[in-house]
């Protein structure tokens, strides 16, 4: 019997494993969580605006992205989200990427793993070196494991964190990332999975966006964990 705890909830794991398995030599890779708490951190399966993945009683886009495709021309195709930004999400997201719990990583990555379709490149949003100072990671690589991500953008400095800030700051504040020059060619005629952790105005995905399409990719969709 091997014992193991459960990343979240720290309840013990338990795996009994018969003789003929383990004389079998076949490999195993055991859930990171407890029956009860897979349950909370499986994939929602509900209406969502089709554009950017807004969980809502209808399956209409929602009058952000309206805002975004009327006035922006945004070269965004759609995001997909795993889950609604609340109760267990949103305390995930503060121990893992706010106190820095570099383990929790583990529960996600298999939700990430096999994301990028035939042919398409992986970009993550960037953040800053000094984030990375503080924080010791960044969010989103850390669900990826040893799987590659493409650095097609360069975070600048920004004045204070984006959870600090309300919409209208989101909204209208300053561009927060540049095309990684050294990397612009390579973005020409591909296709691009942009990948971040949450999903509020829409605003930092439609901005990487508008980069890339500038270095010339050719469609360009996003997957956030929540929204």
């Amino acid at each position: 019997m091997n014992k193991l705890q459960c990343l979240w909830c720290q309840r013990s794991l338990n795996y009994d494993f018969s003789v003929h398995f383990l004389v079998s030599f076949s490999s195993v890779a055991p859930t990171r969580l407890c029956a009860g708490c897979l349950d909370q951190f499986t994939p929602v399966a509900a209406p969502h605006c089709p554009k950017c993945g807004k969980f809502q009683a209808t399956t209409q886009q929602c009058s952000d992205c309206r805002h975004w495709n009327d006035r922006m021309k945004a070269p965004l195709i759609s995001n997909r989200a795993f889950f609604p930004y609340k109760d267990q999400i949103k305390e995930y997201i503060k121990q893992y990427k706010l106190r820095g719990d570099y383990r929790l990583r583990l529960i996600m990555e298999p939700l990430f793993s096999n994301l990028a379709r035939t042919n398409e490149m992986l970009v993550s949003i960037p953040v800053t070196a000094t984030t990375i100072e503080q924080r010791g990671f960044n969010q989103v690589s850390g669900w990826f494991g040893s799987n590659q991500l493409f650095p097609a953008l360069l975070a600048l400095p920004k004045d204070r964190p984006q959870a600090a800030k309300g919409r209208h700051d989101r909204l209208s504040g300053p561009q927060r990332f540049v095309v990684n020059e050294k990397l612009r060619s390579a973005c020409l005629n591909r296709d691009i999975c942009l990948v971040d952790d949450i999903y509020t105005t829409g605003r930092t995905l439609h901005e990487a966006a508008w980069l890339l399409q500038s270095a010339g990719a050719r469609h360009i969709r996003s997957v956030t964990l929540a929204h």
